[in-house]
């Protein structure tokens, strides 16, 4: 029994100290809560709202709600309010808010996502941003476009590289559609095959102004190097060729190309029908093997994967 309780102790002991903030993790604090971290104690007030008004780029009026996040920070036994919109320093320590500030009507104050670092985790986050930026900045420069293994060797391209190195990121949206705004044409080209993998099914509002542009790019498939229109390599990239593949072969392809291929809903609806049949019906499964995977996909996804 001794053992036991001294076992669930452990569990508990554990699973607080789990829970506890620590400096340079994100971490949530709901209103009227207080954490203490290294050395800072913090109490959420909840936010103060602001309105503005204006204009976007099309000359539509717009209307833009703002939250101030407020808090009770004591450090070095003095307590003072502080309204945080841009990151607060605390001697060595640096407070900043995750949590949007750009918030609709209405919009609940109750929970604040927030960050505290030291100085140096402070300087690592830039360098980590600055080398997010050359990231970006590279890629935007890139005259080639190919998203499956290339050449003798089966390499991966750079930008397929560096497109997958954005894609990790946390800002990796915004990133993209800057480089759809700035980038060569086959950087546009990563860009859309980016978003489509973000989105999904539902990218094709982003793809609307591409579909007519008829500059030439460079494209690499294996070891074959070729120049397109622009509107058909979009074509490919929204409605790619594994729609037309067999749903078989695609499932024997290699991973890592496959990958590349599909976006991630896709990939959960490949795994989750093959998972699916071949439970209940070997002679169903042989039957779909042979269906191109698109034409399964357009049918079945909305069932399987709500499922």
């Amino acid at each position: 029994m001794k053992i036991i309780l001294f076992g669930m102790f452990i569990l508990i002991f554990s699973m607080l100290n789990f829970a506890q903030p620590k400096l340079g993790e994100p971490f949530e604090i709901k209103k009227g809560e207080t954490v203490e971290l290294g050395g800072l104690k913090i109490k959420y007030l909840g936010g103060v709202s602001e309105w503005a008004s204006g204009q976007d780029k099309q000359g539509k009026p717009f209307e833009i709600y703002y939250l101030r996040y407020r808090f009770d920070i004591t450090h070095d036994g003095k307590t003072e309010m502080a309204q945080v919109v841009s990151p607060v320093k605390f001697g060595d320590l640096t407070l900043q808010v995750i949590s949007s500030q750009r918030v609709e009507f209405n919009h609940s104050d109750e929970i604040c996502k927030l960050v505290v670092m030291t100085s140096q985790q402070l300087v690592d986050l830039e360098k980590k941003k600055e080398a997010d930026l050359q990231d970006v900045g590279k890629l935007s420069t890139v005259n080639l476009f190919a998203v499956e293994p290339i050449g003798f060797a089966a390499m991966t391209s750079e930008g397929e590289t560096l497109a997958r190195k954005i894609l990790a990121q946390d800002k990796a949206e915004i990133a993209f559609k800057s480089i759809l705004e700035n980038g060569t044409p086959e950087a546009k080209l990563y860009a859309l095959w980016a978003l489509r993998k973000i989105h999904g099914r539902k990218s094709g509002e982003i793809f609307e102004p591409y579909r007519i542009l008829s500059t030439e790019v460079h494209r690499m498939s294996g070891c074959e190097g070729f120049s397109e229109k622009f509107n058909e390599s979009v074509k490919e990239i929204e409605n790619p060729f594994y729609l037309k593949m067999k749903t078989k072969d695609l499932w024997t392809m290699e991973l890592e190309r496959r990958r590349a291929l599909l976006t991630d809903e896709e990939e959960r609806f490949l795994l989750k029908i093959f998972r699916l049949h071949k439970g209940n019906d070997f002679n169903t499964l042989n039957e779909i093997a042979d269906i191109p995977f698109g034409e399964l996909f357009q049918k079945e996804a909305d069932k399987i994967l709500k499922d």
